[in-house]
């Protein structure tokens, strides 16, 4: 039962569980259904009932976060990653020259985001995700166009 401010999404397989939540809720607090949810918190839900599936996506998020960082107009690439690529901390700059030049690149935003649409809807981009995680305070050019290809 997600919860945002006074929104709330009940889901249940038991029909009798959900009513009884629903007459619960009712006997503390004004509630109004609307039926069958299509968006909440940005994410789009589509219900399948024959096959009793739900698929969440998040298309203007990932629209969003395309325009913030100017890969609107970027090519679609096969692979999350370029085949046989290893990221490392040795691509990390060891001077503070170059640690101070890779501080332009919001890198961190970026894998910030990235890493909410793997858990939230984009589960495929969870490894690469993780391995880049692992350069958010050092980071170097590879890594960053790395975070790039996965947009």
């Amino acid at each position: 039962m997600p919860i945002h401010v006074d929104n709330l999404l009940i889901a249940s397989n038991s029909k009798g569980a959900l009513s009884k939540v629903k007459t619960e809720l009712a006997t503390h607090f004004k509630i109004h259904n609307q039926g069958l949810t299509k968006l909440i918190l940005s994410m789009n839900i589509q219900w399948d009932q024959q096959v009793h599936t739900i698929s969440l996506s998040q298309p203007g998020y990932i629209k969003l976060i395309l325009d913030q960082f100017g890969m609107t107009e970027c090519n679609p690439a096969l692979m999350l990653m370029d085949k046989g690529q290893k990221l490392s901390a040795q691509m990390s700059p060891d001077t503070p020259e170059g640690k101070l030049e890779m501080r332009k690149y919001p890198y961190c935003e970026l894998v910030g985001k990235l890493l909410y649409l793997a858990i939230a809807t984009l589960p495929n981009i969870a490894y690469v995700v993780r391995v880049l995680c692992c350069f958010v305070e050092n980071l170097g050019i590879e890594h960053w166009n790395a975070a790039k290809r996965v947009l």
